[in-house]
């Protein structure tokens, strides 16, 4: 179990910036995250990725400002945590007025580990910009690309990941 004291970095529950995505694979064993040109779901040839297979995946992009080195962070979860923040912003407004324990039960990346949020202050009522720290802007997190650009991306990561292919069966 490892845990650290974070402030959020959002006001309110709809302050969350997630998207849709998908996780490619560069070729090189790096996985490049890339937003989805078929959002909606209605049409996979608008995107490369769906046309390809590629699963589409909505993360959420969390800032956080973490309080033992004071570095604001960007925490990416899976939708279902929305819950868990939702459950959280209920009870403390904003959210951001509140040091909140992030503790980990599970390892590092195992699909089966769990967060759990509990606050340990009292809600000082500071929203994000009186914490004089700057958020990075979430949608860099995110590679956005055109359809060109997505074919192309796809295209090398399928070339990159056969040459590697070849070099490991050798």
């Amino acid at each position: 179990r490892e845990s650290k004291q974070v402030r959020f970095l959002y006001n309110t529950i709809n302050d969350i910036y997630f998207d849709i995505v998908h996780e490619v694979d560069n070729g090189s064993g790096r996985t490049q995250t890339v937003s989805c040109l078929n959002s909606d779901g209605s049409n996979k040839d608008s995107c490369p990725c769906c046309k390809a297979g590629f699963n589409q995946i909505i993360r959420l992009y969390i800032p956080v400002l973490d309080l033992s080195d004071n570095t604001v962070k960007i925490w990416t979860r899976s939708k279902g945590f929305i819950s868990q923040l939702q459950a959280l912003a209920a009870r403390n407004n904003p959210i951001s007025g509140t040091v909140v324990e992030i503790t980990r039960a599970g390892a590092p990346r195992d699909p089966k580990t769990q967060y759990i949020l509990q606050p340990i202050t009292a809600n000082d009522g500071k929203t994000v910009d009186m914490l004089g720290v700057s958020v990075p802007d979430i949608t860099k997190v995110v590679r956005s690309m055109n359809f060109n650009e997505m074919t192309s991306f796809i295209n090398a990561s399928n070339h990159n990941a056969a040459q590697l292919n070849q070099v490991v069966s050798r």
